[in-house]
């Protein structure tokens, strides 16, 4: 959405009632929050929809720091 949209908070209230799981994963492939993603605004939305009432998910992907966050998972252990 948040490449498609105009403004993502928007969207999640025009189609809160479609919106049952949300995965959030943020622009820089790093932890949620450290991209230019604006999770206040999507956080106000979930709130305005009542999203924390409902049996709905939101989902973050971890990610670990650098340029390939999936190293974390591919590495040998010693």
């Amino acid at each position: 959405m948040y490449h498609e949209e105009e403004h993502i908070g928007e969207v999640i209230l025009k189609y809160s009632d479609y919106l049952i799981n949300l995965y959030m994963a943020d622009t820089n492939r790093r932890t949620l929050g450290s991209g230019i993603m604006n999770l206040d605004v999507i956080i106000m939305a979930l709130y305005l929809i009542n999203y924390n009432e409902r049996k709905a998910f939101c989902i973050a992907k971890p990610l670990g720091p650098g340029s390939n966050p999936y190293y974390q998972i591919r590495c040998k252990h010693s």
